[in-house]
């Protein structure tokens, strides 16, 4: 304990070993307010903000950041207004990749946001099929959920 040495006596020599460890803390400095006045006078004759520039779209296409799993460019494109069911040269929907890759925050995100949960690439599979084929459980329950359907239980509706 302090204050005591291994004889039970307070012979000073640990108080000192306290003192030598212990952190200096520097006071707070002081805020002068005319220094205060001075940095508010700077401010307000700062010219004013301009105008924020016109969101544009991530670089990547909502596909390739639905595929790599990037919700930030995904939310990117939300804002700015891309098509959540835009098609790639396989009819694949951001969805497709979504679901395919194992990406279930951006699945979400986009069912949210109004992706068909049952569109079809140009083989005629649906999201769901992509979920299943990978063994990806968390996202075709999450499709389930949504009403989300396999190629197959698609036809069978159909005929």
């Amino acid at each position: 304990m302090f204050g005591c040495g291994e004889t039970g006596h307070n012979d000073g020599h640990q108080l000192n070993a306290v003192q030598e460890q212990a952190v200096l803390v520097e006071p707070k400095a002081i805020e002068k307010p005319e220094a205060k006045a001075a940095e508010l006078n700077r401010e307000s004759t700062k010219p004013a903000e301009q105008p924020a520039a016109e969101v544009q779209p991530p670089i990547i296409s909502i596909r390739q950041a639905a595929a790599s799993g990037n919700i930030e460019s995904i939310k990117g494109h939300l804002v700015t207004g891309t098509d959540v069911n835009t098609r790639g040269n396989w009819q694949e929907t951001p969805l497709h990749e979504a679901a395919l890759w194992g990406h279930k925050e951006v699945t979400a995100l986009l069912i949210i946001n109004g992706a068909a949960v049952n569109a079809q690439n140009i083989i005629g599979k649906t999201p769901l099929d992509g979920a299943i084929e990978r063994r990806h459980i968390k996202i075709a329950t999450l499709l389930r959920k949504h009403g989300g359907k396999t190629d197959a239980e698609l036809k069978t509706s159909q005929d």
